[in-house]
């Protein structure tokens, strides 16, 4: 994890990829996690882990990926979220045929304030990327699997996995996940956007 934040720093910024293109215009306070998303014994309220998680998305300017009436669009997303170093946003979009990632760095901490944006870059990816996300997806039964994971602790990382198309919306959330399936879709994000992924294990 101390290469992660260290080899983030020092990346350029935009690599003169096309501009974001907005998913949807929803408002309000419940614009990135609907109300109720994390059942009553997860730890910490629905209502805390929400704001905790919207808090880092609004201050990296991302879209809500639950939002409805995108016809055409399809989006994934982790926000990776450490008690120790920086949080990271990245974003792989489907517009038709085209594919757009754009991954973020701010300068604060997952646990804490999360401060703003420190890096950002914008990347087209070929239907090739975008076909190896699919297939990890399908590996871990993503659009099937619970929202929450079985374990937490003290000191670690939140790895959030969300997707969104047409009308569907659905998030995953796993504590410092182990090796495997759910691990190393995380980590295809971080190597997509060219940057160093969080080390294995907790």
């Amino acid at each position: 994890a101390t290469a992660l934040a260290v080899a983030l720093l020092v990346l350029p910024g935009a690599g003169g990829a096309e501009p974001q293109k907005p998913l949807s215009s929803c408002r309000g306070s419940e614009r990135y996690i609907p109300q109720g998303t994390f059942p009553v014994e997860y730890p910490g309220s629905d209502a805390a882990r929400r704001k905790w998680y919207s808090l880092a998305l609004e201050r990296m300017r991302e879209p809500a990926l639950s939002c409805r009436g995108w016809p055409g669009a399809e989006a994934y997303r982790i926000l990776w979220l450490s008690d120790r170093y920086p949080p990271v946003g990245i974003r792989i979009t489907r517009y038709a045929q085209s594919y757009e990632l754009v991954a973020t760095q701010l300068s604060g901490l997952g646990y804490n304030d999360p401060g703003v944006i420190l890096n950002q870059i914008h990347k087209t990816l070929t239907a090739a990327d975008w076909s190896r996300l699919q297939a990890a997806l399908e590996k871990n039964g993503f659009w099937a699997m619970p929202t929450s994971g079985n374990f937490y602790g003290l000191h670690g990382e939140q790895w959030i996995i969300e997707g969104g198309r047409n009308t569907a919306y659905h998030i995953t959330d796993r504590w410092t996940p182990p090796a495997g399936a759910y691990r190393e879709l995380g980590r295809l994000f971080f190597e997509l956007a060219g940057w160093l992924a969080p080390a294995a294990g907790p």
